[in-house]
């Protein structure tokens, strides 16, 4: 019905511009952009994650708006402390969400958020608009910072758009769900059941030894010791 979704679109319109509307007293002057981002900055200083990266404790978002706005925030005041600051929490909560499980290492792009603090188990639904938020702000943080680890991070966004994100029409599928068969032969859906892995399977996949040492392993072994994986798991399964 369009004139249902014209008249409901309207009434959106109206409550964000009512939620945006800066309120002053009498002749009182709104604040200046100065103060503003002042403000903000301020906010998400306290509010930063000194260990991990990120604004809260969990559950932990991207937010790339607040990273950009760090980003924008340091090329303005890049001459004293307060920028600086600014950069560094930018740039090393981006390296911890890449670092961590809210990014799928191995089918590339990030999970919608993070439940725990440390970026380590996600909700492992994806959003298109996340992975385009974030391609963007990795790019900025490789240009400003010139560390290729963050444009790999684009690249590795885009990769996954582009592959599974992309119709063959020429548009975007929204999201994908958090919700997956295990295999193939699964009949029910399981949050994450894709994505996860046992230590058995790790070592059928990857069952080559590792020639010219001492000590027998194979390329699993490796791989475990490099991602930090334990032999019965590294995640709660009430999680």
């Amino acid at each position: 019905n369009k004139s249902t979704l014209l008249e409901n679109s309207q009434k959106i319109l109206s409550a964000l511009l009512a939620r945006t509307d800066v309120g002053v007293r009498g002749e009182e002057a709104p604040p200046s952009l100065k103060e503003v981002t002042t403000r903000c900055f301020q906010q998400l200083s306290e509010t930063y994650d000194e260990e991990y990266g990120g604004f809260s404790e969990s559950p932990k978002f991207p937010t790339p708006v607040n990273l950009n706005f760090l980003f924008s925030y340091w090329a303005l005041q890049r001459s004293n402390t307060e920028g600086a600051r600014a950069l560094q929490m930018a740039l090393h909560t981006l390296k911890m969400m890449a670092y961590g499980g809210i990014h799928d290492h191995i089918a590339q792009g990030f999970h919608r958020y993070s439940t725990d603090q440390r970026w380590h188990v996600p909700h492992f639904e994806k959003m298109l608009y996340d992975q385009g938020q974030l391609a963007v702000v990795y790019a900025k943080a490789f240009q400003i910072s010139g560390d290729e680890f963050f444009a790999d991070t684009a690249a590795d966004i885009l990769l996954y758009v582009s592959r599974d994100l992309s119709d063959n029409s020429g548009g975007f599928y929204s999201a994908e769900d958090a919700d997956s068969y295990a295999t193939v032969q699964s009949e029910k859906k399981q949050e994450g059941a894709f994505c996860v892995w046992t230590a058995e399977e790790i070592r059928q996949l990857l069952p080559d030894p590792i020639e010219g040492i001492k000590e027998k392993k194979i390329v699993a072994d490796v791989f475990m010791h490099h991602y930090g994986m334990k032999e019965d798991g590294n995640v709660n399964p009430m999680k």
